[in-house]
């Protein structure tokens, strides 16, 4: 149904199907995916990748493990997690053919994926100054490699 090579054409059509199955549960006092509540006691389990991509429902970061998940195991494709520092958001990216690009289809790039080195000043651009304002960068969240530089952010000293 979306091909079986990692192109952007085929990475996008996960990124809209899986969107428009998501159910997000922002103000919703409900557990995150990626957590499992252990009983008896007050704290949570994280739990594996693949669990979470078939939950189909949480926030901003379990969209993106979700989609990351499935663009690897169902294109081959090279995809991370990548989260902003000092602001609330998370999202999805690709690599595809030595590019990243961001699809962030919930939130910041709803009309198509963008250019990882021309993310920040696209925010700037099309009226996310309250990121471009807080945000101090974007980190790999399996990594925690400082990501920034890779998307053109201007940082503030």
């Amino acid at each position: 149904i979306y091909g079986t090579r990692c192109t952007l054409e085929n990475a996008w059509s996960i990124a809209k199907a899986t969107r428009a199955s998501f159910m997000f549960t922002y103000r919703v006092n409900v557990p995150k995916p990626r957590q499992l509540m252990v009983m008896g006691y007050d704290r949570y389990l994280w739990v594996p990748r693949g669990l979470i991509a078939v939950a189909d429902t949480g926030t901003c970061e379990d969209f993106a493990i979700e989609l990351t998940t499935l663009l690897r195991d169902v294109l081959g494709c090279e995809a991370r997690v990548v989260a902003f520092e000092d602001y609330d958001h998370a999202l999805p990216e690709v690599k595809i053919d030595g590019v990243w690009y961001v699809l962030d289809i919930s939130y910041t790039t709803p009309a198509g994926p963008i250019r990882a080195e021309n993310y920040w000043m696209y925010l700037n651009n099309t009226g996310y100054s309250q990121i471009v304002a807080k945000a101090k960068g974007l980190v790999d969240r399996e990594t925690g490699k400082d990501v920034s530089s890779e998307h053109g952010f201007m940082l503030r000293g």
